[in-house]
């Protein structure tokens, strides 16, 4: 999926927001602008739609260190949290396994920088399926029309855009008000029957939904229109996982890891993930013909190892490596002269 494609989608929602000193303007028309961006009717009642399953979830005291995290260019690890803005919509996001009857995501930031009249953290779950049309999303948006006064709301969009034909079901609450001069912590809320967003210590709206809650396989946050957000906690629940819900992923099962500084393992959420081992491990290069027997593994997942000395110390070859040292003779230096007067001559 590409970063753009959560963002669209829900630029496209013109979400009701409530009074409040300086009230940003309604999200503008977008990608599906043809749509009706309210409530709409369900065919049959949601509640006997759902059938809550459990992929996993994302305990707060161990967010941060949790493998799995996927961070695009413009976030950062900010001493145990993210820094997300300063790019074309960064993004944060964790995949899973694909779960259904709702959720419930904790985020606690502060406010770096609202950007400009666009600036916005977005935060939820998305079915992030290789069919980029799909655009089944549970979101949180946060208007941040300044350093001290933020709106936030939530919408489910459920349905696909297939063949430029969209076909969407919308629930979204009202905006409630949020002080963002500190710390702000928003609970985002779905459920077979209703959605809803809450602020701690302060206001909170819910609607009961228009059509059945989506499936959905990935957590994200997002930042759009220049902001910059420090996130500092993130939580993440399922209502269908127990102490006793059966894992759905085991390194066992996950493919096997060609990398020499990467290992299999799973992300909170039921995913198999290739995460990097620990740092100064030793390793084997890839090509072994061009560098040390052995090597160590970075941070990030890269052996690292002395290269051999190809040099044959003469200056007609070039000297690389490639499985073993090549010589490849330099072409010979034009001097400029010209000597077909000479071969005329003759």
């Amino acid at each position: 999926m590409r970063r753009s494609t959560i963002a669209s989608a829900l630029l496209g929602l013109a979400l009701p927001l409530t009074a409040c000193p300086t009230a940003p303007a309604p999200l503008p028309p977008g990608a599906f602008a043809d749509t009706t961006p309210t409530d709409t009717v369900a065919d049959q009642d949601t509640a006997t739609q759902c059938a809550p399953t459990c992929a996993g979830e994302l305990a707060a005291n161990g967010w941060f260190s949790a493998h799995g995290w996927e961070l695009d260019e413009g976030v950062t690890r900010d001493d145990g949290g993210f820094l997300i803005g300063g790019a074309d919509m960064p993004r944060v996001l964790m995949r899973g396994a694909s779960w259904s009857g709702g959720l419930e995501v904790e985020v606690s930031f502060t406010v770096v920088d609202p950007g400009g009249a666009a600036g916005k953290l977005i935060f939820g779950a998305v079915a992030d399926a290789p069919d980029e049309r799909d655009h089944e999303t549970v979101v949180a948006v946060v208007t941040l029309s300044g350093t001290t006064e933020a709106e936030a709301d939530v919408s489910v969009l459920t349905g696909s855009d297939r063949s430029g034909e969209a076909q969407l079901a919308t629930t979204s609450t009202d905006a409630v008000a949020v002080d963002a001069s500190g710390e702000v912590t928003l609970t985002l809320t779905a459920t077979c029957t209703d959605v809803s967003i809450a602020v701690a210590g302060g206001a909170s709206a819910t609607r009961a939904l228009a059509a059945a809650v989506p499936d959905v396989d990935t957590l994200f946050l997002q930042t759009t229109g220049g902001a910059t957000v420090r996130v500092t906690s993130v939580r993440m629940t399922n209502p269908a996982c127990t102490p006793e819900s059966p894992a759905l992923c085991s390194t066992t099962s996950c493919p096997s890891v060609d990398e020499p500084c990467e290992v299999r393992d799973c992300t909170p959420l039921g995913a198999c993930k290739q995460v990097p081992v620990a740092a100064g491990t030793t390793c084997t290069p890839d090509d072994e013909a061009c560098f040390a027997a052995e090597g160590t593994c970075s941070a990030a997942g890269v052996c690292e190892a002395a290269p051999v000395d190809c040099d044959d110390d003469d200056p007609c070859t070039a000297d690389t490596c490639s499985g073993g040292c090549q010589h490849a003779p330099l072409a010979a230096p034009d001097d400029g002269l010209d000597t077909s007067a000479l071969g005329a001559a003759g």
